[in-house]
């Protein structure tokens, strides 16, 4: 990682666009950041969901493994809190 811009904060360069997966139950602000993150050359959108136990079915069926996981906490079923230990043993590099 190297500084971009002056700023002295890292930035992470890479040559391909990183794989997201996005767990969010309210419909409206799903489709919302799907919409704004799959716009963004720096993304894609691998895996959009409603709750973790539908992130985790969905999961082995994606070509890329996600290396970016925006979860809510508010989820209906396993929080996003709850349902970190089990995206982090199936993602361990995410």
């Amino acid at each position: 990682m190297a500084p971009r811009g002056g700023s002295g904060y890292p930035c992470l360069v890479s040559d391909a666009p990183y794989a997201l997966a996005l767990i969010e139950d309210q419909a409206p602000i799903r489709e919302t950041l799907h919409e704004y993150l799959s716009a963004q050359p720096e993304f894609v959108c691998e895996v959009v969901a409603g709750s973790v136990e539908e992130f985790l079915a969905a999961r082995p069926g994606v070509a890329r493994p996600p290396q970016l996981v925006l979860s809510d906490i508010g989820l209906p079923g396993l929080s996003g809190s709850e349902g970190l230990p089990l995206i982090q043993a199936r993602l361990p590099g995410a």
